[in-house]
């Protein structure tokens, strides 16, 4: 994206292209999980896009939040940027990173001890309400990465929940209510980026919406580069790779992480020209990609 905008005459700082890069890369499962349980596709392969998009969701926040300081903001207790050099960047990833995932095993561990004993739709509810409000809370007092922490706490809630003793439907009722959530706050980031965009509408160049829409097939061509390069090596395929890769690169819809990201950059970031960007690759990515990923799995014959 750097090389492409300097050629259409939208150049950025490299850095802030790296911006984008990882506020991008974060995927939202929820809307192909949906479509893909109406096509009979494997759960097994329906947990791995899960477990792949959260794992993703919380190391490239983690990612962000090291570059936002490089590009010169200020989060937290960080202090400023301009100082930040390698080892302090590699020093924080990795304060974020082991920071974030022991708070999050230990809220994992005694949510699953809680939902084990409650049995109960109505109580799960409150348990895992209560959970990400408190995981979250001291991961914010400890300044480590909330979001990885809350990402080990539903790879271990998901675990617990999906064994053969826990009642479906209390599992089924879990599941509704955290979607709910996740369509309400994903309905409000939408709405503040239509804000945001209304307000920059003066400085709208038709450039902008050139940028935008080559950012589509390079944010597709960057993911479908490293999942082969990555994919061989792990356990995430079903049938072949190449049709597992098909389906992971197709359905890595960008949503409201990619949102929320793009609006706290602050205005010297190229925070213009990256919302607009951000926004056409996530409208690309719900009306096209959603709506025919379906499609790609019944030609790809991947079924359970």
């Amino acid at each position: 994206m750097w090389a492409i905008l300097d050629a259409i005459g939208l150049g950025i700082p490299f850095l802030h292209c790296l911006l984008f890069g990882a506020l991008i890369s974060p995927t939202d499962p929820i809307p192909v999980l949906a479509i893909l349980k109406t096509t009979g596709v494997p759960r097994s392969l329906q947990a791995d896009i899960a477990r792949e998009s959260l794992l993703n969701d919380g190391v490239a926040v983690v990612v962000f939040l090291a570059l936002f300081q490089l590009a010169g903001g200020m989060i937290g207790e960080y202090g400023h940027a301009g100082g930040f050099g390698v080892t302090e960047v590699l020093a924080l990833f990795g304060r974020e990173v082991i920071g974030g995932v022991i708070p999050g095993a230990i809220g994992g561990w005694l949510a699953c001890l809680a939902l084990r004993i409650a049995k109960n739709d109505a109580i799960d509810i409150l348990i895992t309400v209560a959970t990400v409000m408190t995981v979250y809370a001291a991961a914010w007092k400890l300044h480590v990465s909330g979001p990885l922490a809350l990402v080990v706490v539903g790879i271990m809630v998901a675990l617990a929940m999906n064994n053969d003793r826990t009642d479906p439907e209390e599992r089924d009722h879990l599941e509704t209510f955290w979607e709910a959530i996740d369509h309400l706050l994903n309905a409000v980031l939408f709405t503040l980026m239509g804000f945001v965009l209304l307000s920059l509408v003066e400085s709208f160049e038709l450039g902008y919406l050139l940028a935008g829409l080559i950012a589509i097939p390079v944010v597709l061509g960057a993911r479908l580069v490293s999942l082969g390069i990555t994919l061989p090596l792990t356990s995430l395929r079903c049938g072949n790779v190449k049709s597992t890769i098909s389906i992971l690169t197709w359905g890595g819809l960008r949503g409201g992480i990619s949102i929320a990201l793009a609006l706290s950059l602050q205005p010297d970031m190229s925070r213009e020209l990256i919302v607009f960007i951000t926004y056409i690759v996530v409208v690309f990515s719900i009306l096209v990609q959603a709506l025919s990923i379906g499609k790609l799995v019944k030609k790809l014959g991947v079924n359970s």
